[in-house]
């Protein structure tokens, strides 16, 4: 997307456009450890930005570069970027902007272990976010101070600071935060020689790292981790673990990584009496160290950061100059004008009298505007500050919904030639869909949270041979439930439905143990209208859904639809399974719903969705998709891979609604078997 992004706006020649798109794909670059990459886009994005005078984002993208220089082990190139990007936030006077270039100058001298101009650099940091009231950041603020009174040996004063910030984090549900925070515990614990304690915080980062894939943090911890299997005498345990921290190091070009496994590994070996192997590494690790920290280079940081400073008193010096100057010419200019003043106030006097008046008048009516005006930003305040909390609180409602879905990757495990195309009207959706596997041959359930003991087994095995657990699957003696339903309404409304249809199916499946589709709708229904009669009031919500059970094992398929059918394309023609005319929910005449059966064969290409896409107005008259042009593009696709029929189906709505608003939520099912 960001490529297509940059693609268009250089189409456009919308300079900034194209600057943004490097800024961003050098973040992700640098998620990724591909500092060579990221260097090459934070370069061109500082390069359009200069030339369009945008000191700000000139000012991030050197401190970027600073960071990436860093990493990489150039710690000359580093302080020189982040001096520079200084000196820009302090002349267009952006205080978020000095705090951020204090917080990574302070990680530079932390790294050349001038711990006290670190301390200053961090204080300054945190002092102005406090200031600010930047909440993530004064906690990454106090994390550091917390790390300069470890390196102290301050130890208490150190966690004192660690479960300040800690507690900041686990507030905010802030990962990237709180794993560095209790690596850094983790540390301390370490240096005390608490060596349990130690390790159980290394765990609980590496998983926070590992969920949001920090590459960084991940090869760090590996190595602390090593470190900590030393000190317990399980030596080849801990060089595991440094080995593969090194080789993520390797892969990443990330000098300062391969210079702490390089250490450690000589430490490791040395410590299990493999001298041959410490050696090796001890001269790596100091052909490393050579590079990154020799006493030339600290020499040549200390002399910047003295010009740096020197040149700093010397603009202060000469403002002060200039003022005085100013102040000087100022007052000759007065006692001229005075002169003049003496002359022009009798004639100014006389003016006053009638202007005055006026004035009077006019000061009360702007009186009375600047009243009405403040009411307004008053109430206009008040109305986005509950619009934020109603668009944050949506957002998380989002997060919550998204935990009913299946993951993308459990459905890939039982059915790999399938897609997903789900596009929500709004945050929320009144749309989901819904999959459940059962075991044919103990009726236990094997979805993610549960399997049974053949899986098990089959997965060690897998394991063993050099697999990824997930590449293990088979469907041959489960079955598998896929739904796809569409609830009264969408936005919130049809989210919250969504998630009483969706527990119903759960229970139906789960607790009440039926396997048929159309008895798992009888009792869904029962479960929905049981649900909702618990209301004073009279709530007839429920949902549309389209519902297969299919056995691989012996090509069968049994399949139950309320309003929604299901299509079977086979040799290039539409076989449809129509529904019961009637909803999940409270109506007047309710009837048992049918199941279908049908026998499936290789090659048959399966087809569950909502309404969304065929309503959808748009093309040049500002018509319905409809149910017969899906038909139609299904047919011209069906050869295509399924991954590249998502692609299709989607790329067609978004030209087909163009200027248009989304009218409803969106869902379509693929599958080959």
């Amino acid at each position: 997307y960001l490529e297509k992004s940059m693609k268009l706006s250089k189409k456009i020649n919308f300079e900034k456009g194209t600057a943004i798109a490097y800024t961003y794909l050098g973040y992700l670059a640098e998620d990724a450890s591909l500092f060579d990459s990221a260097v090459i886009c934070y370069t061109k994005s500082h390069a359009i930005f200069l030339k369009l005078g945008d000191k700000m984002r000139q000012a991030d993208q050197l401190k970027m570069l600073g960071e990436t220089s860093r990493y990489q082990g150039d710690l000359k190139k580093s302080l020189n970027y982040f001096l520079r990007s200084l000196t820009l936030y302090e002349e267009i006077d952006s205080k978020w902007g000095v705090a951020n270039a204090n917080y990574s100058i302070g990680g530079l001298y932390q790294e050349l272990k001038r711990y006290d101009r670190a301390m200053e650099a961090y204080q300054k940091s945190l002092d102005m976010n406090r200031e600010l009231g930047n909440t993530i950041d004064i906690a990454n603020a106090i994390t550091a101070v917390g790390i300069i009174h470890n390196y102290k040996k301050n130890y208490a004063e150190a966690n004192k600071n660690y479960f300040e910030a800690k507690k900041m984090y686990e507030d905010l549900d802030y990962d990237n935060g709180l794993s560095n925070c209790l690596t850094w515990i983790a540390i301390t614990a370490y240096n005390e020689k608490n060596i349990p304690k130690a390790l159980d915080y290394f765990t609980q980062s590496l998983k926070l790292y590992e969920k949001i894939n920090s590459i960084n943090g991940i090869m760090y911890t590996y190595n602390n981790i090593g470190s900590i299997y030393t000190e317990m005498g399980k030596h080849e345990l801990a060089i595991e673990w440094e080995k593969k921290s090194l080789e993520m190091a390797i892969q990443s070009k990330g000098l300062q990584y391969q210079r702490y496994s390089y250490e450690t590994l000589a430490h490791s070996y040395a410590k299990m009496g493999d001298f041959k192997n410490a050696f090796e590494n001890h001269q790596l690790y100091m052909k490393f160290k050579d590079s990154i920290l020799n006493e030339t280079t600290t020499n040549q940081l200390a002399e910047m950061d003295k010009k740096f400073e020197s040149a700093k008193k010397d603009k202060e010096i000469l403002e002060k100059s200039a003022e005085l100057l100013k102040q000087t010419a100022e007052t000759d200019k007065q006692t001229t004008q005075r002169n003049y003043f003496i002359l022009g106030f009798g004639i100014m006097l006389l003016l006053a009298i009638f202007i005055l008046r006026g004035y009077w008048q006019k000061q009360k009516a702007n009186e009375i505007i600047a009243s009405q005006k403040h009411e307004v930003e008053k109430q206009k305040e008040l109305i986005e500050v509950k619009q934020k909390e109603i668009l944050d609180s949506i957002s998380y409602a989002k997060r919550l919904q998204q935990a009913i879905l299946p993951p993308l990757h459990f459905v890939k495990q039982y059915l790999p030639e399938s897609f997903i195309l789900f596009k929500p009207k709004d945050i929320v959706a009144g749309d989901f869909y819904w999959m459940e596997v059962i075991s044919q041959e103990s009726g236990e359930w094997s979805g993610e949270r549960k399997k049974n003991n053949r899986v098990k087994t089959n997965l060690l095995e897998s394991q063993n041979s050099g697999l990824h657990p997930d590449s293990y699957r088979d469907p041959y003696s489960e079955l598998i439930l896929i739904a796809a339903a569409d609830c009264t309404g969408h936005g919130v409304p049809g989210a919250l439905v969504s998630v009483v249809c969706s527990n119903a199916l759960n229970r139906t499946v789960k607790e009440f143990k039926i396997k048929d589709p159309g008895k798992i709708l009888d009792k869904v229904r029962e479960l929905v209208i049981e649900t909702f009669q618990k209301s004073e009031s009279e709530v007839k919500d429920g949902m549309d859904i389209s519902l297969c059970a299919i056995n691989l094992k012996n090509n069968s398929m049994l399949w139950a639809g309320a309003n929604n059918p299901l299509w079977i394309i086979r040799n290039g023609k539409i076989i449809e399974l129509k529904p019961n005319k009637q909803p999940i929910g409270n109506v007047d005449v309710q009837k048992p719903f049918d199941n279908q059966s049908f026998e499936i064969q290789k090659d048959d290409s399966l087809y569950l969705f909502t309404d969304g896409y065929a309503d959808q107005f748009g093309g040049p008259k500002g018509k319905k998709f409809k149910y017969k042009k899906l038909q139609d593009l299904l047919l011209d696709i069906i050869n295509k891979p399924m991954k590249e029929q998502e692609l299709i189906l989607n790329e067609k709505m978004e030209t087909w609604k163009g200027n248009l608003e989304q009218v409803d939520d969106i869902l379509v099912i693929g599958l080959k078997i």
